[in-house]
């Protein structure tokens, strides 16, 4: 890992309030190749911050880290099409990677807030979050386990390579643009029950048929 990549904000322990302010990571640079280990006094990584970093292929959280992404939605990791592992420290209070899962979870309301091609959906996740896979090319298949009851706003969009899906029975929600521009997907199995679809959950998938 070179720290030349990343681009850190922020300024340390505040020995008045005796608290840790807080130290943002913004932004990796699109250069970076291989293994990323995040510095262990980051607290925030913002919006965006490894958008397009297509060269990265493992991502170390550590213990520190209390917040990743924000209020625009984009989250941090779209883009990184060859990132096939994501660790959380097992010592972070608010996310984690439970079972080799090579996920982001947020672990008080069991959502998956980021994965990779090599993700594995644990069964004890309630829902898929914004941007969780988007862009993520590199995904061809994914099983989304029984436990889960709504896939968030473009939780899968643009993972081209994405072919077909089984939605499951206790998915009550797909929100805006959750699988939009899944450019190669034939197949989605729709749950015997009835489920709330955003109108434009699948847009501009051209090749799609959708299966009740």
């Amino acid at each position: 890992m070179e720290n030349n990549w990343l681009t850190i904000k922020g300024y340390g322990y505040n020995l008045a309030l005796k608290e840790i302010e807080e130290i943002s990571l913004t932004e990796c640079s699109k250069e970076a190749v291989g293994e990323i280990t995040i510095p262990d006094n980051v607290t925030y990584i913002e919006d965006g911050a490894f958008e397009g970093c297509s060269g990265i292929t493992s991502i170390h959280i550590p213990r520190s880290v209390v917040k990743i992404g924000g209020d625009t939605g984009c989250g941090a990791f779209g883009g990184c099409n060859n990132l096939e592992s994501i660790v959380v420290d097992e010592g972070n209070a608010v996310f984690d990677s439970r079972n080799k899962c090579n996920a982001i979870i947020e672990t008080a309301t069991n959502t998956l807030i980021a994965g990779c091609k090599n993700t594995i959906i644990p069964n004890d996740i309630g829902g898929i979050g914004e941007c969780a896979f988007r862009g993520c090319t590199k995904l061809i298949s994914i099983n989304i386990p029984d436990s889960v009851t709504w896939i968030g706003c473009s939780a899968f969009l643009g993972c081209t390579n994405l072919a077909s899906i089984v939605i499951p029975n206790n998915v009550t929600k797909i929100y805006e643009e959750a699988f939009s521009g899944c450019t190669s997907l034939t197949s989605v199995i729709l749950p015997d029950n009835a489920v709330d679809i955003d109108e434009d959950a699948f847009k501009n998938c051209p090749a799609l048929e959708i299966q009740k």
